[in-house]
């Protein structure tokens, strides 16, 4: 579901490393392309309405290894999942046209939840989404490198990378039961179809679209965050800057950050 995220995150811990290694000169210059390059996805998967399609496995089978999401299929079906399909971010593959993601979707009790499996490098995630008519989305994910925060409509809860799809799923719906019995939901949609999920995405995505974009894509404390380094040390606080320096140049005529 938040694939770009994570691709991102990835870059930055990757650059965070470089910046241990290197003398400062080249550390800026580092930052200043590895800040564009955030810049530039950030904007290209928030920038606006996002578009999918469905995708067909045999696409990707030289892109991941499919045998990870037979491992995933195999253990939602065994608690009574059923599948729905595959789907494609085409906005998300547009940003970030070297890595075109794959995600096999599914419905578990009886629709209240939709379950997403998508690959990064070594790692096979699982989203667990359920959403409310109210427009609230609640979100329980395996996808540790997701350091960004969620808009205000999504409640999220990030277990550890290599909890099963069955822990996963055990832990949304126990979430899911306590906020209904809590009063702070409104009534689960049920996902019955491929398009419901592709709808149910367009509305989150949309909702991520304007939060991000109302706080200038990024913060301080992600930045952070996603470099390891909440006490604000150089490494972050240079990366940080040149972040801003880039989204004030992508802002003016010209988009220089383009």
């Amino acid at each position: 579901m938040q694939t770009a995220l994570i691709i991102i995150g990835v870059v930055i811990i990757v650059l965070f490393v470089a910046v241990q290694v290197v003398k400062r000169k080249i550390v800026r210059g580092i930052c200043r392309y590895g800040a564009a390059k955030i810049y530039r996805q950030l904007r290209g998967v928030y920038g606006g309405a996002h578009h999918f399609k469905e995708a067909d496995r045999a696409e990707f089978e030289d892109e991941v290894e499919l045998g990870r999401y037979d491992e995933v299929r195999a253990s939602v079906l065994e608690h009574d999942g059923c599948e729905l399909g595959a789907i494609e971010n085409l906005t998300v593959s547009e940003a970030d046209p070297d890595h075109r993601t794959l995600l096999e979707v599914y419905k578990l009790a009886d629709g209240l939840a939709c379950v997403s499996t998508y690959q990064l490098e070594d790692q096979q995630f699982v989203d667990v989404v359920s959403e409310t008519n109210d427009g609230k989305f609640i979100v329980t994910t395996n996808a540790v490198l997701d350091k960004l925060t969620p808009p205000p409509e999504v409640s999220k809860r990030v277990l550890d990378e290599d909890t099963p799809v069955a822990d996963l799923f055990s832990a949304h719906m126990l979430g899911l039961h306590e906020l209904e019995e809590s009063g702070e939901l409104g009534a689960v949609i049920s996902f019955d179809s491929l398009g419901d999920v592709i709808d149910s995405q367009k509305r989150f995505t949309e909702h991520a679209s304007k939060y991000r974009q109302s706080i200038g894509f990024l913060t301080e404390s992600e930045i952070f965050a996603m470099v390891e380094d909440e006490d604000g040390s150089k490494a972050g606080k240079m990366l940080w800057a040149e972040f801003q320096n880039v989204s004030r140049l992508g802002d003016e005529p010209g988009d220089c950050a383009a």
